[in-house]
């Protein structure tokens, strides 16, 4: 019989040990959002490849408000799976980005890395990962399915790819990443969508969940739902269900517009 696992993030979550560093900047003057300043294109291709740096710099400069958190992991656990990234080499970070004030519309980005594989074994290769963006339904909508952009890549043998799985533009969206088979270099994924905010609370935060998954080769068949589970009635969260497959290790970020500044 299969073994059958269901992994739901909760509103607290399991959560990888690491340090979680914040930068916020909250504009001065009344200038508007990336899109009325004619920097969105600009700001959204720097997040999406990781200059997390070159971007925050172009959105000062511009006074935008934005806030972002990077996630630096800690020690890897012990776990039975041999072919897997290091916990304790990948990076997360999560940015939430002012794109019209008017509309008080927002960009929500992330961008990981995945590193430092452990032995030769395809067990985390075998089987997708999963990650998502979820929201509380009474704060935050999405803009739509039209306005959602992801990547993974890698120059690892087959390289990387990632396919949306769910979408609920109440709750969140959630993708499969489907892993290089050698896992010899990093795999690179981003995520990014437009929210509305709907709410009256500035401090109510949009989450990112990964899960670096594995199963081994002899076992099977084994397979992944991916999917956006409904938490406490309004809160999107990633949820996924596992047959013959297991969870390596668990990140998750979280970011809101209401933030204090405190630097990296």
């Amino acid at each position: 019989m299969a073994n059958r696992r269901k992994v739901i993030k909760s509103a607290v979550g399991i959560t990888t040990v690491g340090i979680i560093s914040q930068s916020t900047k909250a504009s001065k003057s009344d200038v508007g959002g990336i899109d009325q300043i004619g920097i969105s294109d600009e700001v959204e291709e720097l997040l999406q490849t990781g200059k997390i740096n070159q971007a925050e710099q172009l959105m000062e400069s511009h006074g935008v408000n934005y806030s972002t958190k990077k996630l630096e992991t800690g020690g890897d656990r012990e776990f039975e799976a041999q072919g897997r990234y290091s916990e304790s080499n990948s990076e997360l970070y999560m940015s939430l980005v002012e794109k019209n004030d008017n509309d008080d519309l927002y960009l929500v980005s992330t961008y990981g890395t995945l590193s430092t594989r452990r032995a030769r074994i395809r067990d985390a290769a075998v089987i997708d990962d999963a990650c998502g963006i979820g929201w509380d339904s009474n704060e935050w909508t999405a803009r739509g399915r039209n306005h959602l952009n992801y990547i993974a890549n890698s120059d690892a043998s087959g390289g990387a790819d990632i396919e949306r799985t769910d979408f609920d533009a109440n709750y969140g969206v959630t993708w499969g990443v489907d892993l290089p088979r050698t896992l010899g270099d990093d795999t690179n994924i981003s995520l990014q969508a437009d929210l509305y905010k709907t709410g009256p609370t500035d401090q109510a935060p949009v989450y990112f969940d990964y899960i670096h998954t594995y199963t081994f080769l002899g076992e099977g068949p084994f397979g992944i739902d991916i999917h956006v589970d409904i938490l406490d009635g309004s809160l999107g969260r990633l949820g996924i269900d596992l047959v013959d497959a297991y969870e390596a290790w668990d990140a998750e970020l979280e970011v809101s517009k209401g933030e204090d500044r405190d630097e990296w």
